[in-house]
């Protein structure tokens, strides 16, 4: 009886999650058609804050943390988060989301090769963003 008592009075504690952001999701990422990454998207609605944490499907690679403010026309620079992962490089993208939420296209500005780990995709690379959920 008192687990009863327990789940009815969390249950009026409980929220409910939802993505906060026009641009939340899972993403591909891809050059020339072909899947490099994946990146998943979160976004603060009301500061515009945005943080993007890219993986990669080789489990020998670190993960990489960016964060960034979405600005004017969805546009979003993004730095990556010193620190937040085994990887030391010292990546610059710029994300372009567009009205339909799904297609963004995201730009390497700079890559900075660390001690320890090397750019994936040269300065200019453009890289094909799709949503996947």
């Amino acid at each position: 009886m008192k687990k009863l008592y327990l789940f009815i009075l969390l249950s009026f504690f409980s929220v409910t999650s939802h993505a906060s952001g026009a641009f939340d999701g899972i993403y591909t990422i891809s050059v020339n058609g072909v899947v490099a990454n994946y990146a998943t998207v979160h976004e603060d609605a009301v500061t515009n804050q945005m943080i993007v944490v890219i993986i990669s499907p080789d489990p020998t690679e670190p993960w990489i943390a960016l964060s960034g403010i979405k600005g004017v026309n969805n546009t979003a620079a993004l730095t990556s988060i010193t620190g937040a992962s085994a990887s030391d490089i010292a990546l610059n993208v710029t994300a372009a989301f567009n009205n339909n939420n799904t297609t963004p296209l995201a730009t390497v500005v700079s890559c900075v090769n660390g001690t320890f780990y090397t750019c994936k995709f040269p300065n200019g690379t453009q890289l094909n963003m799709s949503k996947i959920f």
